[in-house]
């Protein structure tokens, strides 16, 4: 699945649709059959099909800028670049949370960071994230044996999920730990990776899909999970063909412009729907709007945070570029 361009215009497709389900997930009461069935075959896919395709793009990007092993992911100069992009639109978030709850003491700041907040809807995928970017090297260099790094990943996946069954307070490390999406980074991996792999998908898509029937129509739990079992890895079959779906799709299109790309707002748009639902929902403004009216706020409230942000790094930029000229001129004079 290598793509010939720069561009995945499925991925950027898929993510603005996966974002969009876990603004629903969010704002949609699950009930009534048509409903249940959205969540259970779409709704629930949505963070699931994000780490797929984190797991496919950092493959793609780190072996194309030469990133891939662990010493070079680490530089300085290449590890606290990809850590600034996702980590300034978090802390402005957080800065918004304090501003809320106005608490800005250095003690409460730091006991927030590792949840991603102060349980926002969502924020538990926060900390995953990050998780992934320290685990990602050593994942991708495993990936230089397929078959001996999936044995080690499922071992690895299984005692995890086995023992956060019978781990005290399992709930609260369960969702805020990135072990429980392995399958999926993994199959992201091995998807951008290896040709070969896409033959597997179909057959994993179908026990992933006998899989969700179940847990849909006969309210199956599997007693080897603490829960999430919509979002277990034994779904990461279905999550990967998605993927790979919306990539043979969507691979003959051109790259969509740059000020329509809304797949590259959905880190923004995530943040921004979980301090619209924990605060600005609770303003007078927004108290009254309807659930669709909510949908939208977040939305595209998080667009215009992602346009906002791009501004103020431009001018950022800008700035310091004038005033860098400045001072050499002087210098040289």
């Amino acid at each position: 699945m290598r793509g010939k361009t720069n561009t995945f215009v499925g991925l950027d497709v898929l993510k603005t649709v996966a974002v969009i389900g876990v603004i629903l997930n969010h704002t949609l009461p699950n009930r009534g059959t048509i409903i249940s069935f959205l969540y259970s075959f779409g709704i629930y896919m949505a963070v699931p099909v994000f780490m797929v395709i984190s797991g496919f793009l950092f493959s793609y990007v780190s072996e194309k800028k030469h990133t891939a092993s662990v010493l070079s992911w680490f530089r300085p100069n290449v590890f606290l670049k990809r850590l600034f992009t996702y980590a300034l639109p978090f802390f402005i978030i957080l800065a918004g949370e304090c501003f809320f709850l106005n608490r800005w003491s250095v003690e409460f700041i730091l006991k927030i960071i590792p949840t991603g907040g102060v349980g926002a809807p969502g924020s538990y995928y926060i900390p995953v994230f990050f998780q992934f970017l320290i685990c990602f090297p050593f994942l991708h260099k495993l990936s230089n044996r397929p078959n001996l790094g999936t044995i080690v990943l499922i071992a690895i996946w299984l005692l995890f999920e086995c023992g956060m069954v019978h781990l005290r307070g399992g709930a609260y490390w369960y969702r805020l730990c990135f072990l429980r999406y392995l399958p999926f980074v993994w199959g992201g991996i091995l998807l951008w990776r290896y040709p070969w792999f896409i033959n597997l998908i179909p057959k994993l898509c179908v026990l992933s899909l006998l899989y969700i029937t179940l847990l849909w129509t006969h309210s199956y739990r599997p007693p080897l999970f603490f829960g999430w079992y919509m979002t277990s890895g034994l779904t990461a079959g279905y999550a990967l063909f998605l993927v790979w779906l919306f990539l043979k799709v969507f691979q003959k299109m051109p790259p969509i412009p740059y000020w329509l790309n809304i797949g590259r707002a959905t880190w923004f748009i995530f943040l921004f729907q979980m301090f619209f639902l924990k605060f600005l929902r609770q303003l007078p403004l927004f108290s009254k709007c309807t659930k669709t009216e909510v949908f939208f706020c977040c939305f595209f409230g998080g667009i215009l945070f992602f346009y906002a942000y791009e501004l103020l790094i431009f001018l950022f930029k800008k700035t310091y570029s004038v005033l860098l000229t400045q001072r050499k001129q002087e210098q040289a004079r």
